[in-house]
């Protein structure tokens, strides 16, 4: 379809729909409604209780019905413009996704979630970071969504249980992860105290009495039932590796394809390693050598940030018009340090409207203060450019 087309388009029945769905899932999980820059739901936070999770699937399941049905009412039409070319691809990525999503809410995964990085307790972090913090409305709206964090938990509790009952526990692994990362929430330099808000203010110190009691009931109640093993299953890899990829593929065949290019790469490594510091010169001692390597080097927080950064923005600058042609607002990305100190690199897509950039972020442990960008160039390729932001 040309670009004018695409342009003279008139809104259809499906997109109505979709913009209705959407709208109900902003008030239904108000943290995605901050990530997508759906305004009205800054203080707000859904509970992750069974009865939430409940409701996102049932909304989910009256969108495909709704999308079922005008397709049903398209096939049986002779009017050809019921579906243009668009709501075909619009209605057969929905049904695809949305089909995937209530097929994980069947199996529980979405009540037994809980890991080191995208889970409920991270959604609760994250979003605060999003948050703004210049005006008196911005900082209200803070203190609201963390005068909910102790609900929130509790229904992530009570979801955890169910889940728990049911035979489906979280590795201990994963379960200590987390503990940790509330643990930093708890502490006294956690995150929480960077929101912009006043010293020792009331809705901080609750949220971190609740991310420690938390803490504690995982410690207590939840990871002496966890296991040490792992692995999730046949079952569950084949479900989400669909999820991810978009296909179903042959688990066997990937694993032997993977297995053969670590060999690969592995072999390739040992040639690098050799060519670059002698014939007698193992992995091991060329990664310290290129560590020692002040080429290599950036010390301080102050000095990643400005390297990402640069790094970013070339990419951008030399794949503009010659490899891809980026729209203005996407030809920025901003990196940033995030203050939960988990090790974590991620990047975080901009609003809709563009008002808050694509945005890539570090979050570097306290002890770390030197960097290795042979090593993270292609870190900051992944999550930044021409990675998740393009």
């Amino acid at each position: 379809m040309s670009s004018e087309h695409q342009m003279a388009r008139e809104p259809s029945l499906l997109d109505a729909s979709c913009d209705n769905f959407l709208a109900d899932l902003a008030k239904l999980t108000p943290t995605d409604a901050t990530e997508w820059g759906i305004e009205g739901y800054e203080g707000e936070l859904q509970d992750f209780s069974p009865e939430y999770f409940t409701a996102v699937a049932d909304r989910t399941r009256e969108m495909v019905a709704d999308l079922d049905a005008l397709d049903d009412s398209t096939d049986e039409s002779d009017d050809d413009d019921d579906f243009d070319d668009v709501d075909y691809v619009t209605a057969e990525v929905l049904r695809d996704r949305l089909c995937l999503e209530l097929d994980l809410h069947h199996h529980g995964e979405d009540i037994r979630c809980l890991n080191n990085i995208a889970s409920p307790v991270q959604t609760i972090r994250d979003t605060l970071l999003l948050m703004p913090h210049e005006t008196a409305e911005q900082k209200d709206a803070i203190r609201s969504r963390l005068s909910k964090v102790k609900a929130s938990l509790q229904g992530y509790r009570e979801s955890l249980v169910e889940a728990a009952n049911q035979g489906m526990v979280p590795p201990t692994r994963q379960i200590n992860e987390v503990i940790g990362q509330c643990n930093a929430l708890a502490d006294a330099n956690s995150m929480l105290d960077g929101l912009g808000l006043e010293e020792d203010n009331a809705e901080v110190e609750s949220a971190k009495a609740a991310f420690d009691e938390f803490s504690g009931w995982l410690s207590a109640e939840l990871q002496p039932s966890s296991s040490n093993e792992d692995a999730v299953g046949r079952e569950r890899y084949a479900r989400f590796s669909k999820l991810f990829v978009g296909d179903s593929v042959d688990l066997d065949e990937a694993y032997e394809w993977g297995l053969n290019r670590l060999h690969e790469i592995n072999a390739e490594q040992e040639d690098i390693a050799k060519e670059l510091y002698g014939p007698d010169t193992n992995l091991r001692t060329a990664v310290r050598k290129l560590n020692a390597d002040e080429r290599y080097q950036l010390h301080g927080k102050d000095a990643l940030v400005e390297w990402m950064q640069g790094v970013a923005d070339k990419v951008i600058a030399n794949l503009n018009g010659t490899y891809f042609d980026i729209p203005e607002q996407v030809q920025e990305i901003e990196c940033k340090i995030d203050p939960s100190g988990t090790g974590g690199i991620f990047y975080t897509q901009p609003t809709e409207d563009f008002s808050r950039p694509g945005r890539m972020w570090w979050s570097v442990p306290a002890s770390q203060e030197v960097f290795h960008t042979w090593q993270e160039l292609t870190t900051v390729h992944h999550e930044g450019a021409p990675g998740h932001h393009l």
